[in-house]
Order: structure tokens, then C-alpha cells, then sequence
């Protein structure tokens, strides 16, 4: 779900970010990994397999590749940026 290149995508700008930037997007980092925990835990309970777990979701995957491209990742980071694309990876996960 990409967490992997916006995580990375991040961490390359923190040198371009204020301070409360940084902090705040420390915190949106430590959200999404609760997020991906939460996953697992229920992936784990329920005894579904990740594949599984994309399949049942995959309309919205598309939506959420849709959204991440209108952000423009792979071009210039910031915050803002970074904050919108960790909402709707949170929102695609639950």
C-alpha cells in the first residue's frame, strides 16, 4: 500500500521542513505503522491473508493509487502532501 515510498518520501524532506513539520510529520509516520499494525492484528484474528484482505478492497485500491498520483509524490514533498496521502492510505486501510 506504499507505505514504504511515503515513509521514504518523507524522511528525504525532513531536512526542507520546519521543525513542527518534522514533529508533525514524526507523528503522521508513527500513525500509519499503528495502522499497519491494527491490520495485521486483524488479518491475524479473523485469518485472512493480506491477498485477501487487497482483493475484498480492491476498488478502493485503485482510488487510493488515484489520489496518491493527483498528490504528485514523486515530485516535490512537502507536509501538506505527505499529511493528504497518510489520510487516505489511513482511510483505505479501515
Amino acid at each position: 500500500v506504499q507505505f514504504d515510498r511515503l515513509h521514504a518520501g518523507a524522511i528525504d524532506a525532513f531536512p526542507k521542513m520546519s521543525q513542527w513539520d518534522r514533529r508533525a510529520a514524526q507523528s503522521q509516520i508513527e500513525s500509519l505503522i499503528d495502522t499497519q499494525i491494527g491490520v495485521v492484528r486483524r488479518l491475524i484474528e479473523t485469518g485472512k491473508t493480506a491477498e485477501e484482505f487487497l482483493s475484498e478492497r480492491s476498488g478502493r485500491a485503485a482510488n487510493l493509487t488515484a489520489n496518491l498520483k493527483s498528490l504528485g509524490l514523486g515530485k516535490q514533498w512537502s507536509f501538506s502532501k505527505f499529511s493528504l496521502a497518510a489520510d487516505h492510505v489511513r482511510k483505505f486501510l479501515n
